[in-house]
């Protein structure tokens, strides 16, 4: 059988090299996380940089301007006279608002 002297250096020198291969194991995991981080951030600021032209791109779709240029262009509408009576529906089930342009 291994004496005593045999066994302690044997069991030192294992302790050392597992604790090594674990120092490069969590070094080589923190680098492969920080890469990953770096990778999501940039996916994050595109997100947010589409976004920000979709925002942009509803406002200008949906400015009072052009909205009514499209109703007086296009769906042939024209804009309320002074005194006209502008009828409103609702619901079915509600009775109709009526309301006077000033």
């Amino acid at each position: 059988m291994f004496s005593q002297n045999f066994i302690k250096p044997f069991v030192s020198i294992l302790l050392i090299v597992i604790t090594l291969l674990s120092v490069v194991f969590v070094k080589m995991e923190t680098r492969r996380l920080g890469y990953s981080v770096l990778k999501k951030t940039r996916n994050e600021k595109s997100l947010i940089d589409a976004r920000r032209d979709l925002d942009m791109r509803f406002a200008r779709l949906t400015r009072p301007g052009r909205i009514e240029q499209i109703a007086l262009r296009r769906l042939d509408l024209k804009r309320a006279q002074k005194g006209q009576i502008v009828q409103l529906f609702f619901d079915k089930n509600e009775s109709s608002s009526i309301s006077r342009v000033q």
